[in-house]
C-alpha cells in the first residue's frame, strides 16, 4: 500500500514540477527534424573524404530548404515552444562550419 501512495506522490510532485518548470525536451537534428541526406551526399561529394574537416564544412554550411524540416517533428518542437518547455536541438555533428546550420536553426525556431 506504502508503493502506491509512494508512486502517487511521486506523480503529483513530478506533475508540479512540469507544469512550474516545464518540460526539457530534445531533438536530434539528422534525420529527425531535418532531412539531411542531401546535406551528406552534397559534402560527401565535394570532398571525397568522409569525416574530414572540410567535409563537415560541408555538411554544416549546406543551405537547408524548409521543405527538408519534418513537417510533423516541426509541429511538435514547436507546440512545446508554444508550451514554455526548453527545447534542445542535439547533434554528433563535428563543430567544423557550425555557423551556418545554427543561425538557420535560430532564425526557424527561435
Amino acid at each position: 500500500m506504502k508503493k502506491v501512495v509512494f508512486k502517487g506522490l511521486f506523480a503529483a510532485m513530478l506533475l508540479f514540477a512540469v507544469s512550474v518548470f516545464g518540460l526539457n525536451v530534445g531533438f536530434d537534428i539528422d534525420d529527425t527534424l531535418i532531412f539531411s541526406t542531401p546535406a551528406f551526399d552534397y559534402a560527401y561529394g565535394r570532398t571525397g573524404d568522409r569525416y574530414s574537416e572540410e567535409y563537415w564544412k560541408a555538411v554544416n554550411s549546406y543551405k537547408v530548404k524548409d521543405d527538408m524540416i519534418k513537417k510533423k517533428t516541426e509541429a511538435i518542437l514547436l507546440n512545446h515552444l508554444k508550451k514554455g518547455d526548453n527545447v534542445y536541438l542535439i547533434t554528433a555533428r563535428k563543430p567544423y562550419g557550425k555557423a551556418a546550420m545554427i543561425d538557420y536553426l535560430v532564425k526557424k525556431f527561435g
